[in-house]
């Protein structure tokens, strides 16, 4: 049972994830073939705009808006778009309350007192005379 890149892509472009994407633009709704709106997806672009939707707090860092095919600029893009995911997660963690979000570095809860021991208590563990 042979699956063609064609078939696959136009599995993906069925999926429910860039259904979603559609919901938030003109993507798909003109004459492009399957190979041009993926690329659009790709590219990292188009889903760095949607999370500027998401949500619109400025960023310092510029997506590259001419990729022309260069994976270095696409990598980039998208790890632009992670990062934004990331921070975007990290916030709303942050505003439900402390139970969640866990300092990336360390693995403690930040802001709560368990958290707080748990540092402290490892801290004293790796250096006793700083604790």
């Amino acid at each position: 049972m042979d699956v063609t890149v064609s078939e696959l892509m136009e599995l993906f472009l069925q999926s429910p994830l860039v259904t979603w994407v559609k919901t938030f633009g003109s993507f798909g709704s003109g004459n492009q073939d399957n190979l041009s709106l993926y690329m659009d997806l790709v590219d990292g672009i188009l889903l760095n705009q949607i999370m500027l939707q998401i949500d619109p707090r400025p960023t310092n860092q510029r997506i590259h808006r001419h990729v022309n095919n260069d994976v270095n600029l696409r990598i980039q893009n998208l790890t632009i778009l992670v990062r934004s995911i990331k921070t975007y997660y990290q916030m709303t963690q942050s505003w439900a309350g402390c139970g969640h979000e866990r300092d990336v570095n360390s693995g403690f809860r930040r802001g709560c007192r368990a958290g707080q021991s748990q540092r402290h208590t490892l801290v004293g563990a790796l250096w006793p005379r700083c604790a």
